[in-house]
């Protein structure tokens, strides 16, 4: 059985760093609410973009552990996701990430009914990974400031690339 408590404390975390900065932006002036929203926005993309970025190092197979660490990343993924999205107020990243996880889920789920990957899960897997790099890739072009060193935009406008990819999934 899968772990169900990581997801909740991760939900937690981000649940409370937004709650903060909700609360700080009522103390704040508008000059410090942009900055502190753009912490909170470039500290979410970055492990959003890691996350997604690391699956590639899982290879082709695998294995209980492996998938619990998939569905951990993934649950990040969506915490993070909502966080972002709320940031911005542009409804992207989640739906993204619930498809992902969807995905994973079949694949995850086929595997423990078996104890082993077929040659169509494997390639179900193989097709998830390439997809977590390329949102990844995606992630950093439509959210962050080109040649900024990782600033995030606080309102992104360019995002065709994002709708296309949960279009055709």
């Amino acid at each position: 059985m899968y772990l169900k408590k990581k997801p909740l404390i991760i939900s937690l975390i981000v649940l409370v760093a937004i709650v903060s900065v909700s609360w700080s932006f009522h103390k704040k002036s508008d000059g410090d609410i942009k900055s502190k929203l753009g912490n909170v926005l470039g500290y979410s993309l970055d492990k959003i973009y890691e996350q997604y970025n690391s699956m590639k190092g899982y290879g082709d197979n695998l294995d209980d552990i492996k998938i619990q660490e998939i569905y951990n990343k993934l649950y990040s993924i969506q915490s993070y996701s909502t966080a972002v999205d709320k940031g911005v107020g542009v409804g992207l990243l989640t739906p993204i990430a619930n498809l992902m996880f969807d995905d994973f889920q079949t694949i995850a789920s086929s595997y423990k009914k078996t104890g082993a990957l077929t040659d169509s899960d494997r390639e179900k897997f193989k097709k998830f990974v390439n997809e977590s790099v390329e949102i990844s890739l995606l992630v950093t072009d439509v959210y962050f400031i080109k040649g900024s060193e990782g600033k995030p935009k606080l309102k992104i406008s360019r995002y065709d690339s994002l709708v296309k990819f949960r279009q055709s999934h």
